[in-house]
């Protein structure tokens, strides 16, 4: 996975939307042959949109809706965050010098708030994995694995 963020480190974006999906992803056993698209789904071996063929008891990236919803995760898309930070930097009077977010995952505000020019990035996830690719995405982000609403931020 951290191979597959540093393959696309040119464009954060990349970074987060790609790689992002592997640190999402949990390790599945094939029960028989089958096809995966580009965004981890489980096809018809032969189905058109497989990419990649998967044999039987090979260890793929498969999706764990119910854990990635127990866990509050989601993946913030490129517009959404962009009009979020735009939306919060146009609110501050004064000089805008940190940002911070709670619960970055892979780092999709994180990027948008390198891109707004933002000084200062900070943020925190329950997540290893994904702060990992957060890290490349957007290098100069400090970043901590813990609870931050446990401090009451």
């Amino acid at each position: 996975m951290l191979a597959a963020a540093r393959a696309v480190a040119s464009n954060p974006w990349d970074v987060v939307s790609q790689a992002g999906k592997l640190a999402r992803a949990r390790p599945l056993i094939a029960e028989q042959d089958l096809g995966l698209t580009a965004d981890l789904r489980p096809v018809a071996v032969d189905g058109r949109q497989a990419v990649v063929r998967i044999e039987q008891g090979q260890t793929y990236p498969g999706w764990d809706g119910t854990g990635r919803r127990k866990r509050g995760a989601y993946d913030t898309p490129r517009d959404l965050a962009r009009r979020v930070v735009h939306a919060a930097s146009s609110a501050v009077d004064g000089e805008l010098r940190t940002g911070l977010d709670t619960a970055c995952g892979t780092g999709a505000f994180l990027v948008a708030m390198a891109e707004a020019g933002v000084p200062e990035i900070f943020g925190t996830d329950l997540d290893e994995v994904a702060l990992a690719v957060a890290r490349i995405a957007c290098p100069r982000a400090r970043l901590l694995c813990d609870d931050a609403l446990k401090h009451g931020v």
